[in-house]
């Protein structure tokens, strides 16, 4: 949103505030910097913000691969995949 700001205040030519610039922002326009943000978020920061959170994954607490699940009593396994 900052550098929006700014690059609209670069590029402006009728001389508008940065109040009228916050506010020209709409629910739309929030969204795709939110969505363009999201996109600059790596893997790597994810599982750094769980480690220093103090959520750590010990080998028993992974979750069993497909084979091993066992499927609820009358529930076919292509009912279980859907």
């Amino acid at each position: 949103m900052r550098r929006k700001v700014i690059d609209e205040l670069d590029n402006d030519l009728e001389g508008k505030s940065t109040a009228d610039l916050c506010r020209a922002t709409n629910l739309l326009s929030a969204l795709h910097l939110l969505r363009e943000a999201w996109h600059n978020v790596t893997a790597t920061t994810i599982q750094n913000c769980f480690k220093k959170g103090g959520f750590h994954i010990n080998n028993s607490d992974l979750i069993p691969e497909d084979n091993d699940v066992v499927l609820p009593e009358g529930m076919t396994a292509e009912a279980f995949e859907e």
